[in-house]
């Protein structure tokens, strides 16, 4: 079977723009007669451009240009502009590989398929997508126009073009690990795709590795067996298991697990954290790539047992010897996600110390439970074989291997479970304490990573609008109204609401003293209305509800050059419209007013003054959408003493507490303490009179917990809250 990670078509074709396509084009638009290119650099390259003939003749050098290496990848110092010129790069929270700590922003420019057939689809690469990009720009020098420098390098240039071409076309690659890079660098795109997968799909793209949501199916991972040749995507290797992408070719037992979960499973992989020693797994399946850093996971032992709440649903009880294997960079702590490849992703609910876990009958204590309930409603039976041919590879010392569609039968794996010593169908009784558990049970090696996403930086709690506020969308107004609390409503959206004038001082104001409900609009509902009023409807917030009345505009009009149907009003004339300055879509209307007054004047052909007035017409309604399309109240909301974590299950917590980690119950009680004590330095000093008002707060207030998506009103919970340890 061919196994490669090779992805030579971006280097090709960029290869075949610089030393065919360019010089052609150049020599057609402008009629260079010389481009000669060659490398300056692993990421630069030099293009000289020459014209002219005896005395006339010239070049034009131009250096220091974007080159891809020979994986496809532009390495710029920084991140480019859209208008062609540099900024600084975005903080990025995925880190860079330890093999390759040279600064500079990794970029990729992705392949992309004109149709979702892929047997018959033309491929574009980094190559076509440049020709193409700088086709589109390039002018045509007049007839027995002298070509000089000067005026070669104002029509072509090339540097801009390529930095102008980064920002728009280019994404920057994921670094996360060796398989993250590897898979981005054999992705396609599919833009117009109309059928998510079609047979043109099979061999050629893998039918588990696309993002979830709405944009599965357009953007694929090429097969292992599949490669890029003249803008064609073309089988190399016929076999089942090549049709599989280089993430879903490392999941052991894959045939025996839902799809969705192969899916989850090779997507989680390319998120998992490299430790600092790289550990193989005991279950392989023989198509792991030959490199040393793709191996980012652990061994843990591992029992698909129920564990009251600590395992309760996606939670995972983790135990202190298995917590510092993947202690990756930071130890681990609840909150923390980790992953399998079957596609479970479980959020770390408590780390324990080893002598509280279940033990095999030998002593030896289990490193990771996660209850045997998630099974069948996943469907991860591959999991489940996993654990056995894991425990007898680890007993029999070498790494056991499971192929893709060709993993050990059930009569195969009884057989080797019983030549290591265990029981035929894999399960143990576990112990606890001493004690026998009542049941047997799955227990053996499984191969867990840890993910990036972590509880510490996910936490974050808002009292001034520099914070990150939690957003208020309009699905969160809908289940609070059908919850019957308006007041929430209000409150939220507007006294804590971060487009307030006063938003910055609201802090204050609660340390303070009592805050009262804000007594004018909100700042939603205050932008609609003035976008109303511009077109002439008056809206009036009452205790009964609004109200609307039409309303002439008593600011700045235009009048216009012949009246336009009424984009809102059918049978009226619109005749004018608002000359706001900084209305958006009023510059379109100015221009299409001014053309119609200019025909009209010049007595132009009833034809074309009946197309200027479409125009104006159309200008018009789009004015009139914009001004109707204010924020509307409650979209978008980031409201103030709000805040965002992981959460785990507290099965030490009574039912009608909620556990807020300290350093968000500091932040948004923190207000109200200083209040009640009258110190705000106690409150910063975090003092034993400041924590025992802190505490005696929060058991006097309620908070709200949302958990999205909130399509009911049971996505919104008033639990009473509790200050406890952790990030989750």
């Amino acid at each position: 079977m061919r196994t490669t990670a090779a992805n030579p078509w971006h280097k090709a074709s960029f290869d075949d723009f610089l030393h065919r396509r360019l010089p052609e084009l150049l020599a057609a638009r402008l009629g260079v007669t010389t481009c000669r290119a060659e490398g300056s650099g692993e990421h630069a390259c030099r293009i000289v451009l020459g014209g002219g003939s005896g005395e006339g003749a010239f070049e034009v050098e131009y250096d220091g240009l974007p080159a891809p290496d020979e994986e496809g990848v532009f390495r710029l110092p920084e991140a480019p502009d859209p208008d062609g010129g540099p900024r600084l790069p975005p903080p990025s929270t995925v880190p860079r590989r330890e093999r390759d700590p040279s600064p500079g922003v990794e970029l990729v420019v992705l392949p992309v398929a004109d149709r979702d057939d892929l047997a018959e689809a033309r491929i574009a690469c980094l190559g076509d997508r440049l020709s193409t990009f700088i086709e589109t720009r390039l002018g045509q020098v007049p007839e027995h126009t002298p070509l000089d420098g000067s005026l070669l390098r104002t029509l072509a240039p090339l540097k801009d073009w390529l930095h102008a071409f980064l920002a728009s076309c280019a994404e920057p690659l994921d670094d996360t690990n060796w398989l993250s890079r590897a898979a981005h660098l054999r992705r396609l795109l599919v833009p117009d795709r109309q059928e998510v997968f079609t047979a043109g799909h099979f061999g050629r793209t893998c039918p588990f590795e696309t993002p979830e949501g709405p944009n599965i199916g357009r953007v694929l991972t090429i097969s292992r067996g599949a490669e890029i040749r003249g803008r064609r995507l073309v089988i190399v290797d016929g076999e089942p298991a090549a049709g599989l992408g280089l993430a879903g070719a490392c999941i052991p037992f894959l045939e025996h697990d839902d799809g969705n979960r192969v899916l989850m499973g090779a997507n989680m992989m390319r998120q998992w954290l490299a430790p600092e020693e790289r550990e193989p797994a005991f279950v392989r399946t023989g198509l792991e790539p030959p490199a040393p850093d793709f191996w980012c996971g652990r061994n843990l032992l591992t029992a698909l047992v129920s564990w009251d709440g600590d395992a309760f649903d996606d939670a995972l009880l983790v135990s202190r010897s298995g917590a510092r294997k993947l202690a990756c960079p930071d130890p681990l702590e609840p909150g923390d996600k980790l992953s399998n490849r079957h596609g479970i992703k479980g959020v770390v609910s408590r780390v324990a110390p080893d002598d509280e876990m279940p033990r095999l009958p030998d002593g030896t204590p289990v490193e990771l439970v996660f209850s045997f309930s998630g099974i069948p409603s996943r469907w991860v039976m591959g999991l489940v074989r996993e654990a056995a041919l894991g425990h007898a590879a680890r007993l029999r010392g070498d790494p056991a291997v499971a192929p893709p569609f060709e993993a050990p039968s059930d009569e195969q794996l009884r057989d080797l479970l019983q030549g290591s010593g265990l029981r035929a169908d894999g399960m143990t009784t576990l112990t606890l304490d001493g004690t026998p558990l009542r049941r047997p049970a799955t227990a053996g090696w499984v191969y867990w990573g840890c993910t990036l996403h972590r509880a510490r930086p996910k936490l974050r709690a808002a009292v001034h609008p520099d914070d990150r506020g939690q957003r208020l969308g309009v699905m969160e107004v809908r289940a609070l109204a059908e919850a019957g609390a308006p007041a929430v409503i209000r409150e939220l959206t507007n006294t804590c609401s971060t487009r307030r004038g006063d938003a910055g001082s609201l802090a204050a104001r609660a340390a303070a003293g009592p805050v009262e409900p804000a007594s004018t609009a909100s700042p939603a509902f205050a932008a609609l209305a003035a976008g109303l009023a511009q077109a002439g409807i008056r809206a009036e917030a009452g205790p009964r509800g609004v109200a609307f009345r039409l309303e002439p505009y008593r600011g700045p009009t235009l009048s216009l050059a012949a009246g336009v149907p009424h984009p809102w009003l059918p049978g009226e004339t619109l005749s004018e419209v608002c000359a706001a300055e900084g209305t958006a879509g009023y510059p379109e209307v100015a221009g299409a007013n001014a053309r119609l007054a200019r025909l009209l004047k010049d007595g132009a052909p009833e034809p074309l003054a009946a197309a200027a007035r479409d125009d104006l017409a159309a200008a018009a309604a789009a004015l009139y959408d914009g001004l109707a399309s204010a924020p509307e109240p409650g979209r978008d909301e980031n409201a103030l003493f709000s805040g965002r974590g992981v959460i785990v299950p507290g099965s030490d917590l009574p039912a009608d507490r909620l556990g807020l980690p300290e350093e968000m119950a500091w932040r948004l009680f923190g207000p109200l303490a200083t209040r009640e004590l009258g110190d705000p330095e106690a409150v910063r000093r975090r003092s034993e009179a400041a924590a025992r008002a802190l505490a005696d707060l929060m058991e006097r207030h309620w908070v709200i917990l949302n958990h999205a998506p909130s399509v009911s009103p049971t996505a919104m919970l008033a639990f009473r809250p509790l200050p406890t340890p952790g990030h989750a």
